[in-house]
């Protein structure tokens, strides 16, 4: 690899097999964590069972899909997008550099539930024609999810998506007791299965529930009782097709200044709707009195692109405006934490180990993502960059540099105290710490067929008609 200039606490614990526990060690280990089998527990957070007396708190995991960090009050955006999602972070712990390791739903959500890398759990590609169909990756079933772990532990479990990608059919479903997958449908509606869900569940028992919302997404219709023009004009002519499959071609001819703010502005209004929705929903919550006993996250797969990089939308290169997302954490008060702004770099995979090591639950022993409860205590971790990977291109972040490799080997280094949106790259010589990342990028390149899943991670399903328009609405087939 060359570098150019230009433009453009893991734990292994448990019971899993030492040769597992080294393999990962050793990724983390050469990525500059240091000894990855050998950090001490934190105390200080309560411990729990399957007893009445002490059971484990409530999960509740809420991903905005196509949600840009940016565009949020509470990181720093002016017009007011989000006041309920501020009003929840100012009572959670927030991560200012949360990232996505992929730039696209289903390899996001698979490396979320499973706290492995895209290269790992297999499903990094939209999937294949042949003279059978079109077929799709399907989630390896010899996995261990988030919602497995929590329904062994005694959750009950329910999932509620809108989303193609996220379904039975292509593996999605596996620990959940309930699966609930319907498109087309909105923010509002799908809480309302889910407080069904909650209202008829045995109160006895803790519940796991994961809600995906798919409002802040193309073609950008959504608007909150009908109040047009809140972040700007959105009337504008020609207007791009609703089907994402003609934008590029109608970018190329209309697309200028005007048509971009119009866009954006859609956009932000669609934040506006997902955000109301999310504060009936915690209202709802709160008048149960459901928040004094659940662990609530929020976080996004991916962010949205608006000509950064010459791209629209998403699924492109893993530049900061489509990997960036918000990570907000709640936590019940019997945690007795104080909210705070965590500023280290941490990823999706984190959030599977943050949450079982929340309710005394151990990680599968093949998690490459830690636990992030010592940031939580107050505590530090040693840093460790962020992969993450888009279309012919991967990458590492750290907090200060990231480093974006393309399919020929070639490296980009932006420093993003100075470029936080990676606009340009740094001319030669590059830091030292570019050239660290970029080793970490090739050590972790070597190892991902080491601790890439089995022959079962390309295991494919049939789509149907309707699922492949699907997927050509939202840009991912032409």
């Amino acid at each position: 690899m060359a570098l150019i200039g230009g433009r453009q606490g893991h734990k292994c614990r448990g019971t899993g097999s030492l040769a597992v526990c080294r393999a990962i060690s050793t990724v983390i280990i050469l990525a500059g964590l240091g000894s990855a089998c050998s950090a001490p527990e934190p105390a200080g957070f309560p411990r729990f069972s399957q007893s009445e007396s002490s059971r484990r708190p409530n999960v509740l995991v809420i991903l905005v899909d196509a949600l840009r960090r940016d565009h949020l009050g509470v990181y720093g955006y002016p017009l007011p997008t989000s006041p309920e999602i501020d009003a929840f972070a100012a009572e959670s712990f927030r991560f200012t550099h949360a990232y996505s390791h992929s730039t696209w739903t289903k390899p996001s959500v698979a490396s979320l539930f499973t706290s492995l890398y895209p290269e790992q759990h297999g499903l990094g590609r939209v999937g294949i024609e042949d003279q059978a169909g079109f077929r799709t990756d399907v989630l390896p079933k010899r996995l261990a999810t988030l919602a497995e772990r929590l329904k062994k532990a005694g959750y009950e479990t329910a999932a509620f998506t809108t989303n193609v990608h996220i379904q039975r059919k292509t593996g999605f479903a596996q620990g959940f007791k309930r699966f609930f997958s319907r498109r087309l449908v909105d923010a509002f509606d799908l809480n309302s299965m889910l407080e069904e869900w909650l209202a008829e569940r045995d109160q006895h028992v803790p519940f796991f529930a994961y809600l995906h919302y798919m409002d802040v997404h193309w073609p950008y219709d959504r608007v909150l009782n009908g109040d047009t023009g809140r972040f700007g004009e959105t009337d504008y002519e020609p207007r791009p097709p609703e089907h994402w499959t003609g934008v590029p071609a109608w970018a190329s001819l209309h697309l200028n200044e005007r048509s971009l703010a119009a866009i954006v502005a859609g956009y932000d209004q669609e934040i506006a709707f997902t955000d109301a929705a999310f504060g009936d929903l915690m209202r709802w919550v709160e008048e149960r009195q459901l928040t004094r006993e659940t662990i609530i996250v929020l976080v996004a797969d991916h962010g949205e692109g608006f000509n950064e990089h010459g791209e629209l939308q998403h699924g492109f290169a893993p530049y900061e405006e489509v990997t960036a997302v918000p990570l907000l954490i709640r936590l019940p008060k019997v945690f007795a934490a104080e909210p705070r702004v965590v500023d280290d770099p941490v990823g999706l995979v984190d959030v599977m180990p943050t949450i079982l090591d929340l309710v005394d639950l151990e990680s599968p022993p093949e998690a490459v993502g830690r636990s992030l409860v010592p940031l939580l205590q107050g505590q530090p971790l040693r840093e460790r960059p962020v992969y993450v990977e888009g279309v012919g291109v991967r990458g590492m972040r750290s907090g200060a540099y990231s480093v974006l490799v393309d399919s020929r080997g070639e490296i980009r280094c932006f420093d993003k105290s100075a470029d936080p949106g990676e606009l340009v790259a740094l001319a030669g010589p590059v830091p030292e710490e570019c050239r660290r990342l970029a080793e970490m990028l090739s050590v972790l390149e070597r190892q991902f067929d080491e601790l890439r899943p089995g022959d079962d991670a390309t295991a494919t399903v049939a789509l149907d008609d309707e699922e492949i328009e699907a997927l050509r609405a939202l840009g991912y087939l032409h």
